[in-house]
């Protein structure tokens, strides 16, 4: 049995044999008429008059038709184009293996977006200052953070003469005055003020943005502690580098990094060092202008670490 679409491909088909059919009929109802009126005698009418009307009767209907046939068959055929096409979809395997890597997103990024981690009470530590802080920053100004992190991957030192204490030391690590592998760092970055800065400013949040920021390079970390920020009026001195070397730091172990900004050619730079106290005690004593110092982070004189009372080690940092 043919379906309607048949019946309208057949019209849009062969138009010519339905206007045969029509004049056929046309010339049947015709000699109808002319038999019935001579009967009757009525309406002296030259019979052929009603041809034209008959014929455009049936080509009206048959426009109609085919206009119908064709708006249906072309919903038909977009509707079976934009249908979404049946794919065989890979199977996954949803069990996790002791092998893969571990990360916050696809893009193997630390992002600051997730609710845990120390850096959170850290921030909020940071912004109920944040009011006169921000009284305190001054345009042009150039600034240094001094940010306690946790590596996402293992930082590669040099051996060094000062005690290390904290969780992240790599396993194999059987003695640190040689050479070994960290995940434990002090990271110091430096920004300057380009612009006014809204007085409700919340600066803990600024240094997020600068944290992914930072995230977007080779050396990704997974957590932050924010210790101090400060400045200097000798902004265009070595001073920090002098004041290493004067507790005798292992330069090696300074990795100093200068990475393009995202797309632009703003060039960022910040330094990743041991966390001792005696670095510590250098970035205090270089930028002795002190906008802010953490009371919740704790660093003695033996390079044990703290955060409110507890150590860090205590708090899987």
């Amino acid at each position: 049995m043919e379906t309607i679409n048949d019946i309208f491909n057949n019209l849009a088909k062969y138009p010519s044999i339905l206007a045969n059919v029509i004049l056929e009929e046309g010339n049947q109802i015709n000699q109808t008429i002319k038999d019935n009126i001579t009967k009757l005698n009525i309406f002296p009418l030259e019979y052929s008059e009603y041809i034209p009307e008959i014929i455009t009767s049936f080509v009206i209907t048959f426009c109609l038709l085919t206009l119908t046939g064709f708006i249906i068959l072309y919903k038909n055929k977009n509707t079976k184009t934009n249908a979404p096409a049946k794919t065989n979809a890979p199977k996954t395997n949803n069990a996790t293996t002791n092998n893969a890597p571990k990360t916050n997103n696809t893009n193997n990024i630390s992002m600051y977006k997730i609710n845990k981690g120390l850096y959170l009470e850290s921030v909020a530590e940071l912004n109920t200052v944040s009011k006169n802080l921000v009284k305190k920053l001054e345009k042009g100004q150039t600034y240094w953070v001094l940010i306690r992190v946790q590596m996402r991957d293992y930082l590669n030192m040099a051996g060094t003469k000062f005690e290390v204490h904290g969780n992240n030391i790599h396993k194999e690590t059987l003695n640190t005055k040689e050479a070994f592998q960290t995940k434990d760092a002090y990271l110091i970055l430096k920004f300057r003020i380009l612009a006014d800065i809204k007085q409700d400013a919340q600066v803990g949040y600024q240094i997020i943005h600068f944290m992914n920021e930072l995230n977007h390079s080779k050396y990704i970390t997974n957590d932050f502690i924010i210790c101090a920020i400060g400045t200097s009026p000798k902004v265009d001195t070595d001073e920090f580098n002098t004041g290493l070397k004067h507790i005798e730091y292992e330069m090696e172990n300074n990795i100093e990094v200068i990475k393009n900004k995202g797309r632009t050619n703003i060039l960022v730079n910040y330094n990743l060092l041991l966390p001792v106290h005696q670095v510590y005690d250098v970035f205090m004593d270089v930028y002795n202008n002190c906008l802010f110092e953490s009371t919740k982070y704790v660093i003695d004189n033996n390079n044990y670490e703290s955060w409110n009372g507890k150590s860090i080690n205590e708090l899987a940092f």
